[in-house]
């Protein structure tokens, strides 16, 4: 929605541009470009190269090209010599162009055309101006998406591009244009605070989805690009920004380095001073007390948001600034969140005004209190955030950006009424929470919508009101089943569902089976965030690819998407509209059909399957178990740990035997008996196992499935908790073997040849989950015809290069004030696998090969494979070398392999998650020996 200008006075002449400028949508549907990317034009508010009161600007940004910013820019400005200017120096910020060449666009006029090579990243752009009725209609992008930003031009300007071809690209910019001029140095991007506002919009478009992964990789990448030049404010916003996202994430060590970066940017020479420091101090202050909520730290959370509330006490100040974020839609256009802590997501407060900062950080005191059990004083601050959002409701603005903080308001009135005992007025302000994101399309389908009505139904849940939780868990179900697994790390309240579920299953009957069936198709919404950011990885690395299925897969995105949208938008018409229905219902079966039909399509794509970030049913499952066959999943809750075994025919569902923190203690104990003590001198002395702990521990887990479990000769798990570090093979499963052992360990403490292990009695194998077996069961067969090829016994980092290290690769721009912990880090690998990998080629036998020493780098491996991708010809891939769990090294290091570093500027000694997974790999086995 425009803002409604009023102005008294106005001459009729100017009234004729305001109708113009009003004629314009917010946002221009491009169609797809060449890879089935959906393209969009998204209207700016604070473009330098569109400053008067009529000029408009558009960014264009096409889904999941993540290379720029954006991919094209839209202008159109009164055309003056000082408009020219700015256009300009806009174009030449972004592109390096040749000579212009003169065109004629149908429908606009004549102009100019350029060929030209984008700065950031040296793809091929075009560039055209048109002179028409007084104004200058201006395009410039990537010649990739030509044909997207022809039609874009046609709507903004009433063009017909083309005679014989309206839309196509090849009728912009003549082929006989020159061409840019050669040799661009790619690396001297000039800061474009209008392309840098894209980058941070981009993070909060993952962010929403509930994308954690993906908003932290993204973050991290522009923070690392940022040029040189670029002001001290960007770089503390990009800084801060990183922050939250790792701290959304449960990385609160990074979260800390971050935030502790922006603050000596802040207290530098160069820091920016005025309002633009003040903010950035305040945004400081309030990112501080949403980390501190992350950590649950409560009081720490109510100390710092009290801090960033006192940096706008200033009466005289306040007064200045206070019509401030009402100047500007894009304040509001940019206010968007995730799932995580309660609604308290990776979001871009970068262009917030300080009305709109204060109300967050009452926001965030208000949670923090009454997390203290400071209700009354939580009532009074929420108050006053909640008179500081209404003056947004009188703006003549669109603000369903901001609807994810009345919603989170309308929660935490609901949390305060039900502590002070006032359930109707608890029971209401939850469903205001939920019916405030219904009320915009944005948060459709987002964790943040699962978010609230987890909250409600937890509500609805303790008031003994079973059916209506139900409805509301199920409902929030839906929402993460669309999403994916990966984006409901940062959800929380699924344990109340669990609770329902467990209660209809215990108490038998018809319900029991459709209990069980959801029970683990729930289940498969708690992951860790490690996990939901390498799943997202996978997805990524995927739909970047330029395969058949990796273009169905993001038309499938955006068909899924599309769809929701329109079944919105049905469902909001009366009835008494019925040809708005029917056209609404008309495009929804068009979407729909259309998705059926890709799905069909990448049914059968292995890869796709692969990277698919979705559920199994309790279902597919067992229909993919052979006879004999069982899968124990484990779901592990703060107080409760359920475990779910399936068989070909039968399931169960059940808690364990011992709540969660004492299965964790369990295993640590059995644990330490096999990691024994450290001596003084650096052996390892040996203790003795822990037979009862491993079969209490069985006892605990398996005891309740046991007849299940009988003449089960294959044991397929899924561990989680207390089980991630403790193999299920080491675990006892009888009382004779506990008895028998107290004896004979009075005789030899080391024989263990009489103890009945879990191993000893059944084939085990491990998988991540559901959907990672189901894969598993229909991989094809390997088309390599070479035997071996090992990796391993990387070379001993010299000095050179662990001191570049710190600045290339996955650290660069992450390692300030830490670079010499992760060269210590990397000092401390010692090469590992020689005598394996030789042991192992010998017996693979002829057409083995091994990879070793300074052949065995990052950049090597990755440069190799791309040119040849010899590596898809060896049926067994085998890595010697260290495994390195995320953030290992410091420096938020990727998980990885460790290779050799190479003279290359990329290389950082690290075989990544993405780089392991372009390689290739067409292999039976790929084993990791560390």
């Amino acid at each position: 929605m425009m803002r409604i200008v009023r102005l008294i006075g106005l001459a009729v002449a100017l009234m004729a541009d305001i109708s113009a400028s009003a004629a314009l949508p917010d946002t221009i549907d491009l169609g797809r470009g060449p890879q089935g990317e959906l393209c969009r034009a998204e209207r700016t508010w604070s473009d330098p190269a569109a400053p008067g009161l009529f000029d408009t600007s558009f960014n264009v940004r096409c889904r999941g090209w993540t290379e720029t910013a954006s991919v094209g820019r839209y202008h159109v400005v009164a055309a003056t010599a000082d408009a020219t200017a700015l256009l300009d120096k806009s174009r030449d910020a972004r592109l390096a162009c040749g000579a212009p060449i003169a065109v004629t666009v149908a429908g606009l006029g004549t102009g100019t055309a350029r060929r030209c090579v984008a700065r950031e990243a040296g793809y091929e752009a075009i560039a055209v101006q048109v002179v028409h009725g007084g104004k200058i209609y201006a395009v410039d992008g990537l010649k990739r998406f030509a044909d997207n930003l022809a039609t874009g031009l046609r709507s903004v300007g009433g063009a017909k591009i083309g005679a014989k071809g309206a839309g196509k690209g090849a009728a912009l910019v003549p082929a006989n244009a020159p061409p840019p001029p050669a040799g661009v140095a790619l690396a001297a991007v000039i800061a474009d605070e209008s392309a840098l506002g894209d980058q941070r919009t981009e993070v909060l478009d993952y962010s929403i989805r509930g994308q954690h992964g993906e908003a932290r990789e993204i973050v991290t990448r522009y923070l690392a690009k940022l040029p040189l030049e670029a002001s001290r404010s960007d770089r503390i916003d990009l800084t801060l920004d990183a922050a939250l996202s790792e701290s959304n994430l449960g990385y609160r060590d990074v979260a800390k380095v971050y935030l502790d970066q922006a603050a000596a940017l802040l207290d530098s020479a160069e820091a920016p001073r005025g309002l633009s420091g003040d903010r950035l101090r305040s945004k400081l202050q309030v990112y501080r007390a949403i980390d501190a909520l992350n950590r649950r730290d409560y009081p720490a959370a109510a100390t710092l948001s009290q801090a960033a509330l006192a940096e706008d006490r200033d009466p005289v100040r306040l007064a200045s600034l206070d019509n401030a974020p009402l100047r500007d839609p894009a304040v509001l256009r940019q206010l968007n969140t995730n799932g995580a802590s309660r609604g308290l997501g990776s979001r871009d407060l970068s262009w917030i005004g300080p009305v709109v900062l204060q109300a967050e950080a009452l926001y965030v005191r208000s949670a923090a209190l009454v997390a203290t059990g400071a209700f009354a004083e939580a009532s009074v601050v929420l108050a006053q955030d909640e008179k500081l959002l209404s003056r947004f409701d009188n703006a003549n603005l669109e603000t369903s950006n901001l609807l994810w903080l009345r919603s989170a308001v309308a929660a935490e009135r609901g949390r305060i009424a039900t502590h002070l005992g006032d359930f109707a007025t608890a029971r209401k302000a939850y469903a205001e929470s939920t019916d405030r994101l219904d009320r915009s399309t944005i948060y459709t389908d987002t964790p943040l919508v699962a978010q609230r009505r987890l909250d409600y139904a937890g509500f609805l849940a303790r008031q003994g009101d079973r059916k209506e939780a139900r409805v509301q868990y199920e409902r929030a179900l839906d929402v993460l089943k669309r999403a994916g697994p990966s984006t409901s790390s940062g959800v929380s309240g699924l344990e109340g569902y669990f609770g329902v579920l467990a209660a209809d299953i215990a108490a038998g009957g018809t319900g029991a089976d459709s209990a069980r069936a959801q029970f683990f198709l729930a289940s498969q919404f708690i992951a860790p965030p490690a996990v939901a950011a390498q799943i997202a990885q996978i997805e990524k690395i995927f739909e970047s690819g330029s395969s058949d299925a990796a273009v169905r897969a993001k038309a499938l995105q955006d068909l899924d998407r599309e769809s929701r949208v329109l079944a919105t938008r049905l469902a909001s018409l009366p009835e008494t509209a019925a040809k708005d229905r029917a056209a609404v219902r008309a495009e929804l079966d068009v979407a729909e059909a259309r998705a059926v039909q890709v799905r069909t399509e990448l049914a059968g794509d292995q890869q796709y399957q692969q990277a698919s970030d979705t559920i199994a049913t309790l279902g597919e499952l067992q229909a993919a178990l052979k006879p004999g066959e069982a899968y124990v999943k484990l779901l592990t809750l703060p107080a409760t740990t359920y475990v779910i075994v399936a068989t070909h025919g039968a399931s169960a569902v059940y808690p364990a035997g011992l709540p969660t923190a004492e299965l964790a203690k369990l295993a640590v104990d059995v644990r330490s008996s096999i990691d024994g003590n450290i001596a003084a001198d650096g052996r390892v002395i040996p203790l003795v196992f822990d037979i009862p702990g491993a079969f209490k521990l069985h006892e605990a887990l398996l005891g309740p499935g046991r007849d299940l479990l009988a003449g089960v000769t294959t044991l397929i798990t899924e561990p989680t908790g207390a089980m991630t570090q403790l193999p299920f093979g080491v675990l006892v499963v009888d009382q004779a073997s506990v008895d028998g052992f107290a004896i004979s360990v009075m005789k030899n403490s080391r024989d263990y040849s009489q103890v009945k292990f879990l191993a000893s009695t059944v084939d085990l194998d491990t998988t991540v989950s559901p959907r990672s077996f189901l894969v598993a069961r229909t991989q094809k067969a390997s088309r390599a015809t070479l035997p071996y090829l090992g990796f391993g016994y990387h070379a001993v980092p010299n000095a050179t290069e662990l001191a570049a290290v710190p600045n290339r690769g996955s650290f660069a721009g992450r390692c300030a004030g830490r670079a010499d912990a992760l060269r210590q880090g990397f000092a401390s690998l010692r090469p590992i696998g020689a005598k394996e990998l030789a042991a192992a080629a010998a017996v693979m036998g002829p057409g083995s090969k091994l990879v070793e020493g300074a052949d065995f780098s990052d950049s090597a491996l990755t440069a190799n494979n791309a040119s040849t991708k010899a590596y898809r010809d060896y049926a067994v891939i085998h890595f010697a070398t260290h495994g390195l769990k995320e953030g290992e090294l410091d420096c938020d290091s990727p998980p990885a392999l460790v290779t050799s570093i190479s003279d290359s500027p990329n290389s950082d000694g690290l075989l990544s998650f993405e780089e392991i997974a372009n390689l290739g790999l067409d292999a039976n086995l790929v084993v990791l020996s560390a």
